[in-house]
């Protein structure tokens, strides 16, 4: 069974007061739903003077639109009407994006949308009212609802005077394997915790790194997010405050994503005995549904 569910900006998908939810139970009944397959693409090439063909740069895929057939119902033609009013209220376009989650009988997605036109209504017969209903997505792509995590660190666990045995040295956990399941490229968001003098995480899949020219206090934590249009690097100091971090990052770093599959990722820094943790964080992302 297909069921739609749009949060607008300000509105939480666990307040059934702020969401509009459309599926087959009245009062909104969702009668088909167009646009959640796989995106349009757009390739970018140009043409060489000598060259059989045109040369390809790269394929870029494009923003959807995805539109619904819904039938508004009341016990009332009273109530019909109210619910409308209740619909076109949620469904204000902003110049924020709001969320539009989408579940069947086999996945349950989410992406970012703007409803671009309030309910466009038609036919009415009875206590029952046609409208068609079309968002804007900016970004082609679907995001899983579950958020994966991995985990590194360098544990100092280390030795005393006089020796006691079994003997503990210092356990080092600097890699981790993550498994993007998803069919597109997907951003993460990486925290990591002081002391760390210089850290740099690289995924070794791809050989590309972040590095940071910076050294973080005990319990300092610097937040980096790689999301295409939303980067950011933050650094939170102990006392509560904030400081944008962005100038830390070193020239040759990139803001990685994780490629469709397995990808290996390593954390290092310039010393090496410092009792460093590293969070990561990612929702997968998906072509189409």
């Amino acid at each position: 069974m297909q069921r739609l569910v749009y949060v607008p900006p300000g509105g939480s998908i666990d307040r059934p007061d702020t969401y509009a939810e459309i599926s087959l139970a009245s009062p909104y009944i969702l009668g088909g739903v167009s646009g959640t397959g796989s995106a349009e693409h757009t390739v970018i090439s140009s043409s060489i003077p000598g060259l059989d063909g045109v040369y390809i740069h790269g394929v870029r895929a494009e923003s959807r639109e995805i539109s619904c057939d819904i039938h508004i119902k009341g016990n009332s033609r009273e109530e019909m009407y109210r619910n409308r009013l209740a619909l076109v209220r949620k469904l204000t376009a902003s110049d924020q994006p709001g969320a539009l989650y989408y579940y069947n009988d086999a996945v349950s997605m989410r992406i970012e949308a703007i409803p671009v036109s309030s309910p466009t209504f038609t036919d009415r017969t009875v206590n029952y009212n046609r409208a068609e209903i079309r968002f804007f997505c900016p970004s082609p792509y679907w995001e899983s609802l579950t958020e994966k995590t991995g985990y590194m660190a360098y544990l100092d666990e280390g030795f005393t005077f006089p020796f006691a045995f079994p003997i503990s040295f210092a356990a080092v956990v600097n890699k981790t394997s993550l498994v993007n399941e998803g069919s597109a490229d997907t951003p993460v968001e990486i925290t990591v915790q002081g002391p760390a003098t210089s850290p740099k995480i690289t995924n070794v899949t791809t050989g590309e790194w972040i590095s940071v020219a910076h050294k973080l206090k005990d319990k300092e934590r610097l937040l980096i997010s790689t999301k295409r249009g939303g980067k950011r690097v933050i650094l939170q100091h102990t006392d509560g405050t904030t400081e944008d971090a962005f100038h830390y990052i070193t020239r040759s770093s990139t803001f990685f994503h994780l490629i469709p599959g397995p990808n290996l990722l390593k954390y290092s820094s310039a010393d090496e005995t410092e009792q460093t943790q590293v969070f990561i964080k990612y929702r997968e992302l998906y072509a189409g549904v």
